[in-house]
């Protein structure tokens, strides 16, 4: 729990997959309900949003040039202009191009987001930054082995709020 910034008290699970960081990209999709917002900012952010796409949700995309960080000011338009969300997915550092989203800016923008899960992609972020998953209201966090942590690849890391792990359990 101390990678993803939980202490004893924090209403997280922790648990490692056998899957890739995609395989869990798609468990936390099938989590939430139809209405998706996805911050898109490059190959691995856009990933995230694809996945939405093939699981039949309503995804509303909110675009920052490739090298950006993700644009939180445009996705707090998208919330109060578009909500409500079941769901909103980030990466905290895009893969493909190295852009940080650090969680901090994360909760501070989309901290007020109703009933949206915060799902993010940190597979080149865990391990080289501090994540503070309960502290910064992060529903799933998910990792790869291979990337920041430099261990072997094909397994994957997350962290999930006992609040998206009721939704899982109810959900179909």
């Amino acid at each position: 729990g101390r990678l993803f910034g939980l202490d004893a008290a924090a209403p997280h699970a922790v648990a490692v997959h056998s899957c890739t960081a995609t395989g869990l990209m798609e468990a936390g999709l099938r989590a939430v309900g139809p209405r998706v917002l996805s911050l898109v900012h490059g190959a691995f952010s856009r990933r995230f949003a694809e996945i939405a796409d093939a699981l039949g949700k309503d995804v509303v995309r909110v675009e920052s040039a490739p090298g950006a960080p993700a644009d939180l000011a445009g996705a707090r338009e998208a919330l109060d202009r578009s909500g409500p969300f079941d769901a909103i997915t980030v990466c905290l550092s895009e893969t493909s191009t190295g852009a940080l989203t650090p969680p901090a800016d994360v909760a501070a923008a989309l901290g007020d987001r109703g009933e949206a899960a915060l799902l993010v992609d940190a597979v080149t972020y865990l391990g080289a930054a501090p994540v503070d998953a309960a502290r910064h209201g992060l529903d799933l966090v998910l990792a790869g082995t291979q990337k920041a942590l430099a261990l072997p690849p094909g397994l994957g890391l997350l962290c999930a709020s006992e609040r998206l792990l009721g939704r899982a359990r109810a959900s179909t």
